[in-house]
């Protein structure tokens, strides 16, 4: 992978969540959601890449996922699908 991307942190639903973003010159936007909780989905960047030269790629680390749950030790009754969707829909309103 090269080296042409940002990692940020980003409060949503009061926890810092985790981004990593490849850009392109594209208006297009993929988020690359894994089907966690559990892994980082980040490290997938790597092999995508040469795949989704075509867009900006956006990888998220969901609550209860890689660098967000390391940085906030999310705990299992705040892993619900709806506690999920909704930091979705807050993160894609930014």
């Amino acid at each position: 992978m090269d080296k042409n991307f940002t990692e940020e942190y980003v409060a949503i639903n009061g926890i810092s969540q985790y981004f990593l973003h490849i850009p392109n010159d594209s208006k297009d936007v993929a988020i690359m959601l894994h089907g966690g909780p559990g892994i980082p989905s980040s490290y997938l960047a790597y092999y995508h890449q040469p795949y989704l030269d075509f867009c900006n790629v956006v990888y998220y680390d969901q609550r209860g996922a890689g660098k967000t749950q390391l940085k906030n030790k999310t705990k299992p009754e705040s892993l619900s699908m709806n506690i999920m969707l909704e930091d979705l829909k807050q993160q894609s309103s930014m």
